[in-house]
């Protein structure tokens, strides 16, 4: 089992590695619509720390939060790496100084963790909590399924206009695969308890992000 888990979590930290350098940097270069968008996206971003924390926790929320905040800073760290390859070092340091490198920082780990927390709850035993359980799992899926559709609704006019609308609708999948993941795994009952809870949750996530960018601490992104 503790093999399994390892090799889930390399495989993410792998990932990230790509998604938060390789793609970040160089993908949205090559403007291949809905796939850059979707390779690039921050929701992208929180679905890794979320199954990280899903993979590594056990049923512990703890292991579950640290393993999502190691997947932000790996996702972040790679970012501004691979600039300093591909660009230089004065590219990458202009960057981490002028556009809030501090700020992403944080809010890749702290995001991250919250994300890991959440895949803690939904790594727990779905015959034993099952309500823990679809908290997590219900809360990831408002936020990754929702969320796009949201930033494109209220931030719009901020956002490049080629391959949003589609990415949007991918997560949009995703999210609904993780909500019919969760009434076949904890059952319908689980579920709609955990709703109130996931709708709270998920509206502060977004909320805090979405009031982030907007204030300027960070820049407005999908």
């Amino acid at each position: 089992m503790l093999m399994r888990r390892t090799a889930s979590v390399a495989g993410l930290v792998a990932v990230a590695v790509l998604v938060g350098g390789v793609f970040q940097v160089l993908l949205w270069r090559w403007d291949l619509g809905a796939i850059s968008v979707v390779a690039t996206s921050q929701f992208t971003w929180v679905l890794l720390a979320f199954g990280a924390g899903w993979a590594w926790a056990g049923g512990h929320i703890g292991r579950g939060a640290a393993a999502g905040a190691l997947t932000g800073l790996v996702l972040i760290v790679s970012y501004y790496g691979m600039q300093w390859l591909v660009d230089g070092r004065h590219a990458a340091v202009a960057q981490l100084s002028d556009s809030g490198g501090l700020a992403w920082t944080v809010a890749a780990v702290g995001g991250g963790a919250l994300m890991g927390l959440l895949g803690g709850l939904a790594s727990a035993d779905a015959r034993e909590r099952s309500g823990p359980k679809a908290l997590g799992i219900v809360t990831a899926a408002l936020v990754v399924g929702a969320g796009p559709t949201l930033w494109l609704l209220v931030t719009g006019g901020d956002l490049p206009a080629r391959g949003v609308l589609p990415a949007a609708v991918v997560f949009a999948v995703v999210g609904t695969t993780l909500l019919v993941h969760a009434v076949r795994s904890c059952g319908v009952r689980a579920c709609l308890r955990g709703l109130a809870g996931a709708l709270v949750l998920a509206g502060v996530a977004l909320g805090g992000l979405w009031w982030l960018q907007v204030s300027g601490l960070l820049y407005v992104t999908f």
